[in-house]
């Protein structure tokens, strides 16, 4: 590798996505995408990645993880795989190891993307026109939640994580408050993500078949997606799922103060971006009672790039090329 290319990867609970980057260009290549379950380690998946792009070895490395990192070191809420910067650099000749929210990183690639990057959900303000000082957020639903935003004061831009997807749930409606209870009965607690997520989904719909006291095989969020619009409960399930992201999207809002825009991002919502447009995500994310004349002014938008994690952990690198040397 050139002095000036970089290992980037974004590790979520289901998939490792790796490229090489370059923080001259901001750009990254030799994409791949792996299954976690695949592999013992981060590291053995690292290890057939750089065996595959034909690199043996690297200066750094920038990961974006799915989780909350403390002290160099991540353990992922849905993946059994332990990182930590440490062993990462011990395992890669001393190469120089960061790990990084995998949302906060998809916050970073914000300023990256383009406006066909991005798709608008409801009437609000056309276009990306942020304020000298402002603060943005992203949120998305995939094998969990995840959350993170930016927020620039004075020229200054930083970027803020947060477990927002681990807040607990609050039901707004009287179905919503049946899910709820059914799901109390079977964790200790029902948190955002226990609601949105792919497990999520599953679980509405397994406490929609108790409300109505009915009995059907267990089905994976893929299948209950593909049984929209022919099954009664699972269109009631995927339309309670953007309902619920609605409204959990716009209390991130009002939380962290991301006035100037909610972004949202995963791999579910890439996947059914006609869904969300049809659903009442919009509708959901405006009811905040006598806040509405600020949500009503909040865009939303949906983050349309493959791969916003490696942009962001791109742009991170870029951002922050001390802390790779």
């Amino acid at each position: 590798m050139t002095d000036d290319l970089l290992l980037v990867g974004d590790v979520g609970a289901t998939n490792a996505r790796y490229a090489l980057a370059s923080t001259e260009t901001g750009t990254y290549r030799d994409e791949q995408v792996l299954l976690c379950e695949s592999f013992d380690s981060c590291e053995a998946s690292i290890e057939h990645y750089l065996s595959h792009a034909g690199i043996a070895d690297v200066r750094g490395i920038c990961l974006a993880v799915a989780g909350p990192v403390v002290d160099g070191k991540v353990i992922f809420p849905n993946n059994p795989w332990k990182v930590q910067e440490a062993g990462l650099s011990a395992a890669f000749g001393d190469a120089r190891a960061l790990l990084i929210n995998d949302f906060s990183a998809v916050a970073m690639s914000l300023s990256l993307l383009s406006e066909s990057d991005l798709i608008p959900i409801g009437e609000h303000p056309a276009g990306r026109q942020w304020p000298g000082d402002y603060c943005v957020g992203v949120i998305g639903p995939g094998t969990g939640l995840g959350a993170a935003g930016l927020i620039c004061q004075g020229g200054s831009v930083a970027r803020f994580i947060t477990e927002a997807g681990h807040v607990g749930f609050a039901p707004q409606t009287d179905l919503q408050v049946e899910v709820w209870r059914v799901l109390s009965n079977r964790f200790e607690r029902v948190s955002n993500e226990r609601v949105l997520s792919g497990q999520g989904l599953e679980n509405i719909l397994s406490a929609l078949y108790e409300v109505y006291d009915k009995s059907d095989d267990l089905l994976q969020a893929v299948e209950i997606f593909s049984l929209f619009g022919s099954n009664h409960l699972a269109t009631q399930a995927v339309e309670m799922l953007f309902e619920i992201l609605g409204q959990v999207a716009g209390d991130f809002a009002l939380s962290v103060g991301a006035f100037d825009g909610i972004y949202l991002g995963g791999g579910i919502l890439q996947k059914h971006q006609e869904l969300l447009l049809q659903s009442r995500f919009r509708q959901s994310f405006e009811t905040k009672g006598r806040q509405r004349y600020i949500m009503e002014s909040i865009p939303t938008r949906l983050i349309t790039h493959p791969q916003p994690g490696l942009l962001g952990a791109v742009a991170f690198a870029a951002a922050e090329p001390a802390a790779l040397k």
